[in-house]
């Protein structure tokens, strides 16, 4: 059923109140036809007014643009699927708290570069999708809500479609984790052929509440999935006699790690390395190295300056004893940030993160991991589950702390690091 308050072809947006100003009234007609001057003023102030239109505003899309490097709004169109009808649920103002929230996320993650609106365009219920098929169905559903939604809206404005569903855990269409697409999907639509991306929201209903909003962190991990992101790992690494080490010969990626959004969905920076290939950050904030000394600011702290360092990009070199079966096809460069950690459950401190990623400009290489190295791997323990609790994550770099990569004659070294950034050398041997 669409929502009343909103009929098909009316969209609701979000905008600053100093954008929504009310058009005034045009006595155009009152005005005597011989006063030229006056009919200039009036028109002059109507085509003024126009300008601020919230329709004029906004920069649509009306194109399908590449998801690597694009700057700019992503709109999603939301639709909620319910096993009952609740005629009490607010699905405009849950709309509205879900979408302001991950807005302020992305602004702030991508420095200003891109930001979250929506239009909340209907709700179903159960008995009225076809039998066998639901939110977990992947493509099949898509497919379904694409065509439920052509006559409604014109998807060239938009981005893709959230779905947030109710769980039912006696239905396998009904019952399944947060999900996003790895980039878009292309449909057929009155508009043409559009890519569109999808994220599945799983609500559980509770005597005291009808629904809670879905976190803003999960909205930021299966976004990133929408951008073109995959998950961001840890390495879990031993040596030939069993000790652990940061790179070895017997290494596994473990769960997701806990500093990225794209690792256990919470609400950090993304690393330097997919900031990078968002187009969030230029080349020269994340220049290619091999040696030096560099002032590297918060990757996690807005900018300054347009010229500072948020990261490096150090070439890899793979030696036989280093995993290459995994490494070569995906690994191409060391990827250093240096971040303010401040997460609920963390001591409060600064680190320098070093990750393993791929890199090859001017090809897309948004959907391939990125793995994080456990500097200290003796006196930390990572989590093997997913979802098993974090005794210890001290996988970074502190200052007067290093790393030694032999195989590449290389030592990165944190020379100083406070607030306002970290002071890295590297060196070759």
């Amino acid at each position: 059923m669409v929502d009343p308050k909103y009929p098909p072809g009316q969209t609701f947006q979000h905008f600053p109140s100093n954008q929504l100003q009310k058009k005034p009234k045009s006595y155009l007609f009152l005005i005597i036809i011989g006063v030229v001057f006056l009919i200039g003023l009036i028109f002059y102030f109507n085509s003024k007014e126009d300008n601020s239109n919230p329709e004029t505003i906004i920069t649509k899309n009306t194109e399908v643009e590449n998801f690597n490097g694009v700057l700019e709004e992503k709109k999603y169109a939301i639709v909620y699927a319910f096993q009952e009808d609740y005629p009490d649920f607010d699905s405009q103002g849950f709309s509205e708290d879900l979408i302001n929230n991950a807005n302020d996320y992305f602004t702030e993650v991508s420095y200003g570069k891109m930001n979250i609106n929506y239009w909340y365009v209907t709700s179903i219920i159960s008995n009225e999708i076809p039998n066998e098929l639901g939110p977990c169905v992947g493509e099949h559903w898509s497919s379904y809500i694409v065509n439920l939604l052509d006559p409604l809206i014109d998807f060239k404005e938009y981005y893709g479609i959230i779905t947030i569903f109710e769980k039912n855990t006696e239905n396998p269409f009904w019952n399944c984790r947060p999900h996003g697409t790895i980039g878009r999907l292309e449909y057929n639509t009155n508009e043409g052929k559009i890519q569109l991306s999808f994220v599945g929201f799983p609500k559980t209903k509770t005597p005291e509440k009808p629904f809670s909003p879905p976190s803003s962190n999960i909205l930021a991990h299966e976004i990133g999935h929408n951008l073109g992101l995959n998950h961001a790992y840890m390495l879990d690494c031993n040596d030939n006699e069993g000790n652990k080490v940061t790179i070895g010969n017997n290494c596994n990626f473990v769960s997701e790690e806990h500093y990225d959004p794209m690792g256990s969905a919470s609400k950090e920076h993304y690393n330097i390395r997919n900031k990078l290939i968002l187009g969030w950050l230029e080349k020269n904030n994340v220049p290619e190295v091999t040696k030096g000394t560099y002032w590297i600011t918060p990757i996690n702290s807005q900018f300054q300056n347009k010229s500072e360092i948020k990261g490096l990009m150090i070439p890899k070199k793979w030696g036989e004893a280093e995993f290459p079966e995994i490494a070569i096809e995906f690994f191409s460069h060391y990827f250093l940030e240096y971040k303010l950690i401040n997460q609920s459950g963390f001591q409060p401190t600064k680190g320098v993160f070093i990750r393993f990623g791929n890199y090859i400009e001017d090809e897309q290489t948004s959907g391939w991991y990125t793995v994080l190295l456990n500097m200290h791997p003796k006196n930390s323990i990572i989590y093997t589950d997913y979802g098993a609790p974090i005794e210890n994550m001290y996988v970074y770099l502190e200052k007067n702390q290093n790393y030694t990569d032999e195989y590449n004659k290389m030592v990165i070294t944190v020379l100083d690091a406070n607030e306002s950034g970290a002071l890295v050398e590297i060196q070759n041997l």
